[in-house]
């Protein structure tokens, strides 16, 4: 761990982490930080696993060894009160957006607090109302997510995201399946919201556009060694990142990378 680092700024910190399924590493020895107030990108080929640490990072699988504490709590053998605050410090956005269809645009935002903020309901209303116009979404409060278009679903599961102000802030490909403008937009939302709130971002993406975008640093994930092969800014590791990192980075093929290394 950098012990230049406040230990109440680190809100993500893996040690060591293997993650997998079933008992069954698919990635090893991941050591990464997430900082209070920062985006943090990770990125890599198919198949290197960015899905899976989402995933474990989520809550939806348990690690497989090592340590990974989210807001100052262990995820490894975390009791289950323990597991409710973790939780409850992170908001999450899947690459499909995962609204619910039946419920409208306002409904999916509040459902959160529903359950977890104990608050009158005309005040989750105008709690839920505000996350809606911080992502320009307000005007489709009563639509239904059916109604709205690939970038419209994907703001309103950020706001969804956000319902319970959140310290980490989980975007699993935000920008999957949307044209550049629209992806554009979003990147900038992304940066605003950590700029303005302090609240950290950690972000799956490959798209290129928005790796430069919104990221003061980047986890690049390697299919092949099955674990983490570079930390840095997109720049620095651009420029002189290991051959893999500046061959994803610039498009570039691999024997050309090759020559260039």
């Amino acid at each position: 761990m950098d012990t230049s680092i406040p230990s109440n700024d680190l809100l993500l910190a893996a040690r060591g982490l293997s993650i997998g399924y079933h008992g069954k590493a698919v990635m090893r020895d991941l050591t990464f930080d997430v900082r209070r107030g920062e985006v943090v990108v990770v990125a890599g080929g198919s198949g290197c696993g960015k899905t899976t640490l989402m995933r474990t990072i989520a809550t939806l699988l348990p690690p497989v060894s090592g340590s990974l504490a989210i807001n100052g709590h262990e995820l490894v053998g975390a009791s289950a009160e323990s597991l409710s605050v973790i939780r409850r410090s992170l908001g999450v956005m899947f690459q499909s957006g995962a609204l619910f269809g039946g419920l409208t645009v306002l409904e999916n935002v509040l459902l959160p607090m529903e359950a977890h903020r104990h608050l009158a309901r005309p005040a989750r209303v105008e709690m839920a109302k505000s996350l809606l116009s911080s992502v320009f979404m307000q005007d489709a409060a009563n639509k239904l997510p059916s109604e709205l278009s690939g970038g419209m679903q994907k703001r309103v599961a950020i706001a969804r995201a956000l319902a319970l102000e959140p310290p980490i802030v989980l975007l699993d490909e935000p920008s999957a399946g949307l044209d550049p403008i629209t992806s554009a937009e979003l990147d900038r939302l992304i940066r605003e919201f950590c700029e303005s709130t302090g609240r950290s971002f950690l972000v799956v993406t490959h798209e290129l556009p928005s790796i430069f975008a919104i990221a003061d640093r980047m986890v690049f994930l390697d299919a092949q060694s099955r674990t983490i092969t570079a930390i840095g800014t997109p720049k620095d590791l651009l420029e002189s990142g290991p051959t893999a990192v500046r061959q994803f980075l610039s498009r570039t093929p691999p024997d050309q990378a090759k020559e260039a290394a």
